[in-house]
């Protein structure tokens, strides 16, 4: 008899990908295309396999060549065309809420296998088949990201970019903690502490805190939302904890903050 067992002591889930849309190009050097906002807003993979290509996109142009990969959102592109005589890319069209993606960032990858691409070119048209093309998809990003080429991008970096974007868009829930955004990165409590205070020069929970007190200042100037609305829509448990919290970081309540504010603002003096 012969047992024997394979164990991880970091286990992660695999993210959830739902794929839309596959393109297989292959186009000469007359290819452009020119791109008005899209309303469907997706994530698109952009995965050149040949020749090199350019796009333009709000942030940026790129020339993506052979074996990289460029995600970025369908909402920024303006323009795209063949670069020279040549470009053969596939182009993923996808959502993934649960996985913080390195957007506009170029990266050398390999494919975990030379069909991938096209088996799920092959396949995705075939209702029947979708969840699990968006299976092989999910498998195969995550493979890209794992193993991307460490010259194109640094890894603390992007856990440090990916950790304040993540941040940005959650600080008002309640369980934003250090675990579960460590857990969203697929890393460790204590390297997200090291490389976000090397980054940002703040702990994550500081950061948190710093966009809470932010958003809350915002409204206090601009709303007359009542405080424990806004206690309660920043993650925090209630108001009492919330106007200690607001007090100890300004010098002063939340009401007196508004009152301050307002008698401040050019309206009330006129």
């Amino acid at each position: 008899m012969h047992n024997t067992m394979s164990q991880t002591e970091s286990p992660r889930s695999a993210p959830t990908v739902t794929l839309r849309r596959i393109w297989s190009v292959r186009a000469d050097g007359s290819y452009e295309v020119s791109h008005a906002p899209r309303a469907d807003e997706t994530t698109i993979a952009l995965r050149t396999m040949e020749g090199e290509g350019v796009i333009e996109l709000k942030n940026g142009t790129f020339s993506p060549r052979a074996d990289s990969l460029l995600l970025f959102s369908s909402s920024d592109i303006r323009r795209y065309g063949t670069k020279d005589n040549f470009w053969h890319f596939y182009w993923f069209e996808f959502e993934c809420p649960s996985l913080l993606l390195p957007l506009c960032r170029p990266m050398t990858v390999t494919d975990p296998s030379e069909d991938w691409p096209e088996l799920c070119y092959a396949a995705l048209s075939d209702s029947g088949r979708s969840a699990y093309v968006s299976s092989v998809f999910g498998a195969m990003l995550t493979h890209w990201l794992q193993f991307a080429d460490e010259k194109d991008i640094d890894p603390g970096t992007l856990v440090a970019e990916q950790a304040v974007r993540y941040i940005q868009e959650h600080f008002g829930e309640r369980e934003t903690g250090l675990a579960r955004l460590a857990r969203s990165l697929g890393v460790s409590d204590r390297y997200l502490r090291k490389v976000f205070r090397e980054k940002t020069g703040l702990s994550p929970q500081d950061y948190i805190s710093e966009c809470r007190i932010r958003s809350a200042k915002e409204r206090l100037e601009t709303t007359s939302e009542e405080i424990n609305a806004i206690a309660l829509s920043l993650g925090y448990q209630n108001q009492y904890y919330f106007s200690n919290f607001f007090k100890a970081k300004t010098g002063m309540s939340p009401s007196a903050y508004r009152e301050n504010a307002r008698a401040s603002s050019p309206e009330t003096k006129r």
